[in-house]
């Protein structure tokens, strides 16, 4: 049983997906008790590869396009709405990995997220070792992330300057050092810090 459909994709490109949806005041409904809603930009999207596999992309763009009803010259025009989307992972038997590893096709059908799935793409599993940065805009939950996960791939945090850089990296040292509650040796936590600006002290 699956949540109802909002759209289908209309155009699929390797960074990107666009929705076609053909009436965005019908999105809302009910599903297993809980109310699902289209906020907008940043939320969650989920495209069904088959029954225990799904892609998760998440809003980015929208807009409306004046489309003909038909192919007839005097045919009317109706206005469609078009979401952007853009990639962030695969749940594959409820597991979510980051990244794709295949495509969704052109005429799928795009559902909202289930809260059970966002669930599992923010909330890894509570028997690993987590850290959060802090709440989400768009949904009611503290996203976590696997410490292991975030440690052993690349990452990066950019922004424009007074975006919260340090702000984002003072909270991942103080995130990390709180881990000694769960056994974790702070001592053994090795940082290099190249600080030009002097915003980082011992004891912050």
């Amino acid at each position: 049983m699956r949540n109802k459909p909002f759209g289908t994709i209309s155009k699929v490109y390797f960074n990107k997906i666009v929705i076609e949806v053909p009436d965005p005041s019908n999105i809302h409904h009910n599903y297993k008790g809980n109310l699902y809603s289209l906020d907008g930009l940043n939320d969650y999207i989920t495209i069904y590869k088959d029954q225990q596999n799904k892609y998760i992309y998440q809003i980015v763009g929208l807009y409306e396009q004046e489309k003909p009803h038909s192919l007839v010259e005097e045919s009317k025009f109706e206005k469609k709405a078009y979401f952007d989307a853009v990639p962030v992972g695969e749940i594959y038997y409820n597991k979510f990995e980051y990244g794709l590893s295949t495509f969704p096709i052109i005429g799928e059908e795009a559902y909202l997220t289930t809260i059970e799935d966002i669930q599992n793409i923010l909330m890894p599993d509570k028997n690993i070792l987590r850290l959060s940065l802090g709440k989400l805009t768009t949904h009611e939950y503290i996203p976590e992330l696997a410490v292991d996960s975030l440690f052993t791939n690349h990452m990066a945090i950019l922004g424009n300057t007074g975006s919260g850089k340090s702000t984002t990296v003072r909270k991942v040292i103080r995130e990390l050092l709180s881990l000694k509650n769960k056994g974790i040796n702070p001592n053994k936590m090795n940082f290099i810090i190249f600080d030009l600006h002097n915003e980082y002290t011992m004891f912050e």
